[in-house]
């Protein structure tokens, strides 16, 4: 893997963080009040276990990424880690399988 100077990475994590969260902030927590929302008032014929899973998936997200992706590139933020990076890789599989299934999911309540 190449390293960056330190400086160098650390400029592009904070840029990288600020972008990431403009583009994430509000799909997610529209996806959060939605969820929250579909509990609360479920529309006639849909399984409502099937949205209490969808919602858990959406609490695991929000877990994961407050519990351990944003403490880590907070981390980056003060330079080139690799086990940092190695770390939000492997964590980030956890999100990436919670919204492919919650994705999945909601295609067939859709439905």
């Amino acid at each position: 893997m190449l390293r960056a100077d330190k400086t160098g990475f650390a400029l592009y994590a904070k840029t990288q963080r600020i972008r990431n969260t403009l583009l994430m902030a509000g799909p997610m927590l529209i996806e959060l009040i939605t969820a929250i929302w579909l509990l609360i008032d479920t529309p006639r014929g849909l399984s409502h276990e099937s949205l209490v899973l969808a919602a858990a998936l959406v609490a695991i997200i929000w877990l994961e990424t407050f519990a351990f992706i944003v403490p880590l590139n907070s981390r980056l933020t003060q330079g080139f880690d690799e086990a940092a990076i190695r770390t939000l890789i492997r964590r980030n599989w956890m999100r990436t399988i919670c919204w492919t299934i919650r994705s999945v999911l909601m295609i067939r309540i859709a439905i």
